[in-house]
C-alpha cells in the first residue's frame, strides 16, 4: 500500500462529505501523522459518513495476503455495540442512511460498491488495536479498494477511528 503510515500525504483518496476524513497530528501511533475517520468528542454531531480509501491489486501469484493495520477508535455514544448495521452488498456504502454511529473497515469494487464488510461496529476503547483481516479471496481478481471510515448519524453523541500503519502483507511462491 501507498502511505501505510500517513506520513507523505499521498496515497490515500478522502472523500469530501459533511466532515470530510483528514490526515491528522492528534493520534499518531508512529511517526507525526495519522489518518483521522468521524467526529472527535467534544465536537457537536452531524450526519456525515467519513472515509479514507486506496486501491489495491493482489497479483495471481500470491499465495496469501492479509490487511493489517492499527485502529484508535472513539466514542461519545451512549449506545455502545460491536455489531454495526447490515450494509447492502453491491451497493454504494457512504449513501447508505443508517440509524446509529459506527466505525467500518470494508472492500469495495474498483467502482465503489460493497463487496465485504470485514468490520462493521462501535467501539470506544481509545487505545491503539491491532487488526487483520484475511483477504485471500481477492488474490488475482479486479483491484479492489480498502475503505475505512466512521458514520455518525447526527444523534446521541460522536464517533472517530484514528488509524495507522495500514499495510496489505502478500506472499508469493
Amino acid at each position: 500500500m501507498i502511505n501505510s503510515g500517513f506520513e507523505d500525504h499521498v496515497g490515500w483518496v478522502l472523500p469530501i462529505t459533511e466532515f470530510t476524513a483528514e490526515y491528522s497530528m492528534e493520534k499518531p501511533r508512529n511517526g507525526n501523522w495519522s489518518l483521522r475517520t468521524g467526529i472527535v468528542p467534544p465536537a457537536s454531531p452531524i450526519y456525515s459518513y467519513s472515509s479514507g480509501q486506496q486501491q489495491v491489486n493482489i497479483s495471481s501469484s500470491a499465495t496469501s495476503a492479509n490487511l493489517l493495520m492499527w485502529v484508535f477508535p472513539i466514542s461519545s455514544q451512549t449506545n455502545l455495540t460491536l455489531a454495526g448495521p447490515e450494509l447492502t452488498i453491491g451497493e454504494p456504502v457512504d449513501t447508505q442512511a443508517q440509524v446509529g454511529d459506527f466505525q467500518y473497515i470494508l472492500v469495495l469494487d474498483q467502482y465503489g460498491n460493497l463487496i465485504e464488510s470485514l468490520h462493521v461496529g462501535l467501539m470506544n476503547n481509545q487505545a491503539w488495536t491491532h487488526l487483520s483481516f484475511n483477504l485471500d479471496d481477492y488474490i488475482g481478481s479486479n483491484p479492489i479498494k480498502i475503505h475505512i471510515g466512521t458514520y455518525n448519524d447526527w444523534l446521541d453523541g460522536v464517533s472517530a477511528m484514528f488509524v495507522d500503519d495500514v499495510t496489505l502483507a502478500v506472499c508469493t511462491n
